[in-house]
């Protein structure tokens, strides 16, 4: 689970659109996810709190990062999501060596 502090542009996440707002340690979080990219992290039109833009990698979204007239990131149509940050988890990926 992500908060605020640690949301960033260009962080890879997994989105549970299921989670629950508060998690802890063995919670079962639930089958569905799908991995995107964060591109924006604000406040947005309508909503209270702040909110995650995310490109999804699969067309699950709802649209193309336009949200009541505002374009707040771009990706392709059905590819973007606004999200609470509770259901985002950072995805680790292993290093690539230098040599590599």
């Amino acid at each position: 689970m992500l908060n605020n502090l640690n949301t960033v542009v260009g962080l890879e996440v997994l989105w549970y659109p299921d989670a629950a707002r508060h998690w802890r340690e063995g919670d079962f979080i639930g089958r569905k996810c799908v991995a995107g990219v964060v591109k924006f992290v604000g406040k947005v039109a309508g909503r209270e709190g702040t909110w995650a833009g995310v490109r999804l990698e699969k067309p699950e979204g709802k649209h193309s990062g336009l949200y009541r007239g505002v374009q707040y990131f771009s990706c392709t149509r059905n590819h973007g999501i606004f999200t609470e940050t509770h259901k985002l988890v950072k995805i680790c990926r292993p290093r690539r060596s230098r040599d590599g």
